[in-house]
């Protein structure tokens, strides 16, 4: 089994490749059946189909494809024989995108389908009021890109009639499939008012929204009440009682969005399903015994302003593929010349393991704990999801912390949102930095992405339509539906085992500029795509390795037979695939000889090519002297060698025999060492004895010296207290002395002082009652004097006299 896988990211030409290369397969080996045109045109016819309900215009591809394919084409190819014929064909679809069924971005479309329904110039006017279509404008479900051009969408609409007609749906076939699209268009335009309670109801009132349920109801065959009931109601079973309670106004919205996703993409599956039972008839066991080529057409990698679930379920395809690719042609190709002994220098490969780890870890990878929350309590609370995402995968180099949208080189326009929005809602999401470059996601509606289901009641609604295709969409839909990535994952994981399975080849698509065009080239993306697709790694290894290889068993088996040549005749197959290099002028710096092959260097595939085609023929005598010349030069060097080998062994020979004499003649030297050594240890010993005797009578002198000093010491120190202590006295003697002598010499001062004190006193005081005595009597003279010679005054006279006396007993004292 081989398998082509292509890839790039978005807008690189993928789709039109894989095209291509189904049509080549297709036209390159026919069928085995009498009518082989039909498998054939079949095989092509399926593109068209797939692309119509499939692809859409995004920002970075006008026909990007919003799932991901693997078309296997089955051969029948006998047992004994390379070619084979075709069989049949199988297709396997992966992950289609269902929100763009209800919502695009800025500068976006819908899907193709229903652009085509609307410039279908098949439609008369009848048929166009039959399908309730008037123009895109009057849609929401395909208005909200704001995308006015056309394209071509009237001629892929032919070109989808015929595809459909090529798998035998008929014309009422094809009405039943416009019928389910129209009405998935017109499902968009229904919209809900708020009731008093809280609750949402259809808004009858309204002529659009009325007119837009009527056409739901006339175009799905049913009626009118029964939709109005599914989208502003749903039923609850409690104890096995079935209650039917109304859907809030906040809900109604998302509801009628979610019965529009589910219809759509089971209309998808189902023409999936009749593509392959159109093209393959058996079982699944009965495919698997079949030999096949399958071709990959996954959807590239993606980096928008705003990027969802989705992206990250395309990104992470591309990491698997990528994982895979740098494997088969890098690192297989090293552990080739590894395993063959060839000689190599191994190159570092680009590793996305951590990666694949934050991811697909069973118990706390991404898909687990996605799954895990969706299951848990707080099914919508998207903080603690990340709280419990970067708690196991915080240490993870490829995923980081992010408060704002948008990182690496994102490509679209920004998402439109009010300044209220923005101070009211907070970004949740984080950043992974993957191969091709760093994208910041949106983890805001991972949850209710993840766990989006329908609600029974939607297919109770489908029973009671009279359309076939709705009423396989619900026997489609028994069983119980598990989460988006668990099945994404499912999926992955069985396509990378038939990868595993195949001899892969690649097709690297590139894209030249991000402005759409044909004419521009700019060498920045090109170069920035070929580095992280890991091709500058690959063409080191196939400019520097050896990309062209023959095994031995095959150029023996090719030439042995028609040689002649008694010398070569009876050589092994390595060695006889080397004198046929050299009977056809190899240089030996051109190729490089492994265990079981023949490495040729790049560039050397013609030689190889020119060896292959001369298979059986005989070797001419030119060949034959040169095969000659090298035998007997590879002999004369054999010689040469045994030569140098004679000389190796010789010296061997004589160092072992020199070995088998020192082992006689070296007991005997090891019995004398030994007694000498033991001599040397009992002299050593007795050395040791005197010695430490020696040390120990002089440790012991010295410990007695040392408490003799110190005695001594302490006799000097004693002595000297004795001293200073007789000193000391004999001081304070001296001192007490001096005092006493001191005291005494200051008592008779003092005693003699206040003698003489004393008689001065007394001698003061009898001069003093002499002087008395005189100024009494000095008194009474000078007043009698007066009194006699001076006859009576005046007042005046006597105050002066009076004041002379005062002054004169002044002067006196």
């Amino acid at each position: 089994n081989q398998s082509v896988i292509v890839c790039g990211e978005s807008g690189s030409g993928k789709t039109e490749t894989t095209k291509l290369l189904l049509k080549y397969l297709a036209v390159t080996a026919p069928s085995s059946t009498v009518d082989s045109k039909t498998i054939e045109s079949q095989i092509v016819a399926a593109s068209p189909i797939l692309e119509s309900f499939g692809n859409a215009k995004t920002v970075m591809n006008n026909n990007s494809s919003r799932f991901g394919k693997f078309t296997k084409i089955l051969y029948s190819v006998p047992d004994t024989e390379r070619c084979g014929n075709i069989l049949g064909s199988y297709l396997e679809t992966y992950l289609l995108e269902k929100s763009r069924v209800v919502f695009q971005a800025d500068n976006e479309r819908n899907y193709h389908i229903f652009y085509f329904l609307l410039s279908a110039s098949s439609f008369s006017t009848a048929d166009r009021n039959d399908l309730c279509l008037t123009c895109a404008q009057d849609f929401h479900y395909i208005d909200q890109g704001s995308v006015r051009e056309t394209f071509h969408d009237r001629d892929d609409f032919d070109e989808l009639v015929s595809a459909l007609e090529n798998f035998r749906i008929n014309r009422d076939e094809q009405q039943i499939l416009w019928q389910v699209v129209c009405g998935i268009l017109n499902m968009g335009n229904i919209s809900f008012k708020r009731e008093g309670d809280g609750y949402a109801s259809v808004d009858m009132a309204n002529t659009h929204c009325r007119q837009a349920v009527e056409n739901v109801a006339r175009l799905w065959c049913i009626s009118s009440d029964a939709l109005v009931e599914r989208l502003s109601s749903a039923s609850v079973v409690i104890n096995r009682k079935t209650i039917m309670k109304q859907i809030n106004f906040e809900e109604a919205c998302a509801n009628r969005d979610s019965i529009a996703k589910t219809i759509y993409e089971e209309l998808f599956l189902w023409l999936c399903d009749r593509i392959n039972e159109e093209l393959c008839e058996g079982d699944e066991q009965g495919r698997a015994d079949l030999k096949f080529i399958g071709v990959l057409d996954v959807f590239g990698f993606e980096n928008f302003w705003d990027n969802s679930l989705e992206q990250f379920c395309i990104n992470y395809t591309n990491e698997k593929l990528q994982q895979f690719f740098n494997y088969h042609i890098i690192m297989s190709e090293q552990e080739e010349y590894l395993k063959e002994s060839v000689m190599w220098s191994p190159l570092s490969i680009p590793d996305n393991a951590a990666y694949l780890e934050l991811v697909e870890g069973k118990t706390s990878g991404f898909f687990a704990l996605l799954d895990s929350q969706c299951r848990g309590p707080a099914k919508d609370d998207t903080t603690a999801f990340l709280q419990q995402l970067f708690g196991k995968h915080g240490q993870n180099v490829t995923l980081k912390k992010c408060t704002k949208a948008g990182a690496g080189n994102w490509r679209g326009t920004k998402k439109k949102s009010d300044k209220k929005s923005r101070d009211r809602e907070r970004f949740q999401g984080f950043i992974v930095s993957h191969f091709a470059d760093l994208v910041s996601y949106n983890a805001s509606e991972f949850l209710k992405k993840n766990a989006e289901s329908v609600h029974a009641d939607t297919f109770k609604m489908m029973k009671k339509s009279t359309l076939p295709i709705l009423l396989q969409i619900k026997q489609a839909k028994a069983h119980k539906k598990k989460t988006v990535v668990s099945v994404f994952a499912r999926g992955i994981r069985t396509l990378m085992k038939n990868l595993d399975k195949t001899e892969p080849y690649f097709v690297r698509c590139i894209n030249p500029n991000q402005s759409k065009s044909a004419q521009q080239w700019h060498a920045d993306i090109v170069e920035h795509q070929l580095r992280c697709g890991g091709l500058i790694e690959a063409l080191k290894v196939l400019k520097l390795g050896y990309p062209t290889r023959v095994p031995y068993k095959t150029l023996y088996e090719k030439y042995h037979s028609a040689v002649d040549n008694p010398l070569i005749k009876n050589m092994n197959e390595a060695a006889f695939s080397t004198a046929l290099l050299i009977a056809f002028d190899v240089n030996e710096t051109d190729y490089e000889l492994g265990l079981t092959k023949i490495f040729f260097k790049p560039a050397k595939a013609a030689i190889l090519d020119t060896i292959m085609t001369q298979a059986g023929q005989p070797l001419t005598a030119e060949q034959n002297r040169k095969i000659t010349a090298f035998i007997v030069r590879k002999r004369m060097h054999q010689l040469v060698g045994s030569v140098r080998a004679f000389l190796v062994f010789r010296r061997h020979v004589r160092k072992s025999r020199a070995a088998k004499a020192w082992q006689v003649s070296g007991r005997v030297a090891s019995i004398l060492g030994v007694a000498i050594v033991k001599q040397l240890m009992l002299t050593r010993k007795h050395i040791l004895e005197r010695k430490q005797q020696h040390a120990a009578m002089l440790m012991q002198r010295m410990f007695r010296s040392h408490v003799r000093r110190t005695q001594y010491q302490t006799q000097v120190v004693q002595y000297k207290n004795a001293v200073r202590t007789v000193w000391m006295s004999y001081v304070s003697m001296q001192q007490r002395k001096s005092v006493e002598q001191w005291c005494s010499q200051r008592r008779l001062e003092r005693l003699r002082a206040e003698q003489e004190r004393k008689n001065k006193e007394q001698k003061a005081a009898s001069t003093a009652a002499e002087m008395a005595e005189m100024q009494k009597l000095t008194h009474a003279i000078r007043k009698s004097s007066q009194y006699l010679l001076t006859p009576k005054s005046s007042s005046a006279q006597d105050e002066e006299l009076e004041e002379k006396e005062r002054h004169s007993q002044q002067e006196s004292l």
